[in-house]
């Protein structure tokens, strides 16, 4: 039976949004060792199979010489390679670089074979799978949290330990990745396109129903209450509208007017959730926790100390009615069967412990010229911080890409990092959608800021280097292409 390579290219390339979103479901696990996990998942799965065929349909068409011509793009991860032989964690080494390979071909793959993916049926049915599969994860993301306070079992809502309801009185949903943060970071992409196509005012999709998309994107990115990925979204969102708006001041309010509404209709979701849930949390509370979680700390509505009572109880012990209760509420009878949540508000402990990992991480680097240059090697970050003292387990994460970066691959390995974003924003220059596509970039950059690790960020250079390819011969917002 004869196989057709360009089909089974581009319907590899349909399924990668799903497998993207469902980056955690199902994980195989095939245990561990005293640093790390040993797992593989869908996307990873995707990344291996899509690369063999590619490579097949390179060969078929006489195409690698244009993947080997561009070597100035393989500096970095060529230096991370050799990198390898000072590691103090080969396995590590070997199979982060694996992954590194992997992403990197992929990528030239979707330059090289730019052709395969140009034509207005495939953009239109890959943006129609792009946005399906976003719509649904973020429909799982509400049904998680009803399951959640419903009372059914983690095994059933498949929410991570740290999402549940018990923490702060209200669940925040990881949908099908491993947490949260993942979960906000996935959504980025659909946000930014939405809007894009929303202003340029020419695509396949209504401007209703991508009001609708965008509106659903933004609402449980900030369900989530991943502040990394909301941060992201913050700072992307201002250069989208700077540079889009300058001269339309009523469309850049009005596009921000959406995602407060979004963010207003979100709180009050989560305040729902605090009153109806079995903590002792009431909807004021609720409120008063995202604000001061986004927040940092800084604004704090006092509301998180106001618990639910038991209406009977507090009437009898209040004499005058609930009317006369003043700040002894928080010490009223909670209801029957009541708990409390973990936390009562802003979680310092999240922010002081990433802060920790980053200035052990520093020091590590910094403990010689050898190592301030080249770094310890791709990697072993985690197991030399923890031969140097400078952490109590070597099966932590950095919890910032560059400051890993910085600590496994040393000045010359960030300098060859500089180099290679601005090979990337030279090509993002020269594309049709520069300003989906630096705005992207740019969400996706801040958002490294606050976590690291391959396995689960395949998106980030998977759909950027996918839009970008695209961008190089035709435009998502043209109405020709969408």
């Amino acid at each position: 039976m004869k196989i057709n390579l360009k089909k089974m290219y581009r319907a590899f390339i349909y399924a990668m949004p799903v497998v993207l979103f469902f980056s955690f479901w199902p994980w195989i696990n095939f245990g561990a060792n005293s640093t790390m996990n040993f797992d593989i998942s869908m996307s990873l799965i995707w990344l291996v199979l899509f690369d063999c065929s590619a490579f097949v349909l390179i060969i078929k068409k006489k195409l690698l010489k244009e993947v080997l011509g561009k070597w100035v793009w393989l500096l970095f991860p060529g230096f991370l390679t050799v990198s390898i032989l000072w590691s103090h964690d080969k396995l590590r080494s070997i199979l982060i670089m694996g992954i590194l390979w992997l992403l990197y071909f992929a990528v030239f793959a979707f330059y090289v074979l730019r052709d395969e993916i140009s034509d207005k049926k495939f953009l239109r049915n890959f943006l129609r799978v792009f946005f399906g599969v976003g719509l649904f994860a973020c429909g799982w993301c509400l049904v998680q949290c009803i399951m959640d306070v419903a009372g059914l079992a983690q095994a059933n809502t498949l929410l991570c330990n740290g999402c549940v309801y018990k923490i702060f009185g209200f669940p925040h949903p990881n949908g099908f990745a491993a947490e949260p943060q993942f979960m906000g970071n996935l959504l980025l992409a659909p946000i930014f396109v939405s809007l894009y196509l929303l202003v340029k005012k020419k695509s396949c999709f209504s401007r209703k129903s991508l009001l609708v998309l965008f509106s659903i994107f933004v609402a449980t990115l900030f369900l989530t209450l991943s502040r990394g990925a909301i941060y992201a979204f913050v700072v992307a969102m201002a250069v989208f509208t700077m540079a889009w708006g300058i001269k339309k001041t009523w469309r850049v309010m009005w596009i921000w007017a959406i995602v407060f509404l979004a963010f207003l209709f979100t709180l009050n979701l989560q305040g729902i959730f605090s009153e109806v849930s079995k903590t002792d949390d009431t909807y004021i509370s609720g409120v008063s926790k995202v604000v001061n979680q986004l927040t940092l700390g800084i604004v704090d509505f006092g509301g998180s100390q106001v618990k639910k009572e038991n209406l009977e109880n507090t009437r009898e012990s209040a004499g005058d009615g609930l009317h006369n209760m003043d700040e002894d509420v928080a010490e009223a009878v909670p209801k029957e069967n009541s708990e409390d949540a973990i936390f009562d508000g802003y979680v310092e402990v999240s922010t002081s412990s990433r802060v920790n990992l980053w200035q052990s991480a520093l020091k590590t680097w910094s403990k010689d010229p050898a190592t301030m240059l080249f770094g310890v090697g791709i990697g072993s970050g985690l197991i030399s911080m923890y031969e140097s003292g400078a952490m109590n387990t070597s099966r932590e994460i950095v919890n910032n890409q560059y400051v890993s970066l910085l600590l496994e691959g040393g000045i010359v390995g960030t300098v060859l990092l500089i180099v290679s974003l601005v090979l990337v924003f030279r090509v993002v220059c020269k594309t049709r959608d520069k300003l989906l596509l630096s705005s992207l970039i740019i969400a996706y950059m801040v958002s490294l800021l606050f976590f690291s690790g391959l396995p689960n960020a395949l998106h980030i250079y998977l759909l950027t280097g996918l839009f970008v390819v695209i961008s190089r011969n035709s435009s998502l917002g043209n109405s020709n292409i969408a």
